[in-house]
């Protein structure tokens, strides 16, 4: 058992999981499972929370993905450029749409190197920036750059639930953005879940056709083009409206504890901080980076400490193994896939269990060599 565990849903507040319990009995007694008013419900407030017109509840996030390119009409024959490395989902996504994801190293934060996407002089279709750990690209810099380009954006927001850039909240500043609601994310229903959102009426037209079978949204029995199955379940729906409620208070809770976390840590030539505090984020993730990852977890998990990688393997490797094709090489990425490490945050951790793996890598030196 670990003193600290990575994440502890058995710790969510009693006051949470009864309303929780209340909105899931609330759903079985209606006797409506699929679709219905609570899926429109939880659409429209999270349309309301970021600041856009329109919201489209979807199965999961890379399933979002798909639906994102797909109403964009990226294709076959597009190549899409995509961060080397992040979750293999933005990958598999553009893929799965039938088009070809290119790799671009990151930046000293883990996020999309801006600077090499706009030196590169390949004709992109579209780029799926991803807001990693918490933190957001620079919409910007980077709508900018798309707009003079032509090039269709789609922010992978999984990891950034009411992250704010200069104003903006993440997923407000592209085409189409998209969010896993996964349990484990800032907002997450309790099973698979996701949510794109967007400010065109054309855009929400189809992917709410390509979620549904490529139904008419008039006529469920009338198909106007081909689709999928992935639909926003009622259920979820309604335990996600119970747990935006809350959300911003979440947020604000992982922010002290990444506080603590940056007070209280000294780092030093075995790990450094990805995020020293220079850029605002929503600490999804609080990841450290050292040379000796191996070790180190080792050393966390003997002192009662779980850790995660995200991510142990390039999603730029993968791909190139899987498919056959090369892939240029991404040094920043390469070196973040052997050396990052996540440490336990999220809002049910308490300033007491932070303050104890601060304490415990401080002394990694010493006790560990």
């Amino acid at each position: 058992m670990y003193k600290v565990p990575f994440v502890d849903f058995s710790k969510i507040p009693f006051e949470v999981l009864e309303s929780q319990k209340t909105a899931a009995s609330n759903v079985i007694d209606a006797g409506l499972f699929v679709g219905g008013p609570l899926v429109a419900s939880f659409e429209n407030e999270w349309a309301e929370a970021i600041g856009v017109d329109f919201a489209v509840g979807v199965g999961n996030g890379l399933d979002g993905l798909v639906i994102a390119l797909k109403a964009l009409g990226v294709g076959k024959g597009d190549l899409v450029a995509v961060p080397a490395h992040t979750f293999i989902a933005t990958w598999n996504a553009v893929v799965l749409a039938g088009a070809t994801p290119v790799g671009i190293d990151v930046d000293q934060y883990g996020l999309l190197d801006l600077a090499l996407l706009e030196s590169d002089k390949r004709k992109f279709a579209a780029v799926i920036p991803v807001h990693m750990h918490g933190m957001m690209v620079d919409m910007v810099r980077l709508r900018s750059w798309a707009q003079s380009r032509l090039v269709r954006v789609v922010e992978d927001a999984s990891q950034a639930h009411l992250a704010q850039f200069q104003g903006g909240f993440a997923g407000s500043f592209s085409d189409i953005g998209v969010f896993s609601l996964y349990p484990s994310k800032n907002l997450g229903a309790l099973g698979d879940a996701g949510i794109n959102v967007t400010n065109s009426l054309r855009l929400d037209e189809k992917m709410r056709s390509y979620r549904n079978y490529g139904a008419s949204n008039a006529d469920k029995y009338l198909h106007t083009s081909f689709g999928v199955n992935s639909r926003l379940d009622t259920m979820q729906a309604a335990l996600l409206s119970v747990n935006l409620r809350y959300l911003p208070d979440w947020n604000k809770c992982r922010t002290q504890l990444a506080e603590t976390y940056l007070q209280n840590l000294s780092p030093n030539d075995f790990f450094s901080i990805l995020n020293n505090g220079d850029l605002d984020s929503v600490w999804h993730h609080f990841p450290i980076i050292t040379g000796c990852r191996d070790q180190m977890q080792k050393y966390l998990q003997d002192k009662g400490i779980q850790t995660e990688i995200h991510y142990p393997n390039l999603a730029a490797k993968e791909y190139a193994q899987i498919s056959g094709k090369t892939q240029e090489r991404t040094p920043r990425a390469e070196k973040l896939a052997e050396q990052i490490l996540s440490l336990p945050i999220s809002p049910w951790h308490t300033e007491e269990q932070i303050l104890y793996v601060c304490e415990i890598l401080n002394n990694f030196n010493e006790s560990s060599h």
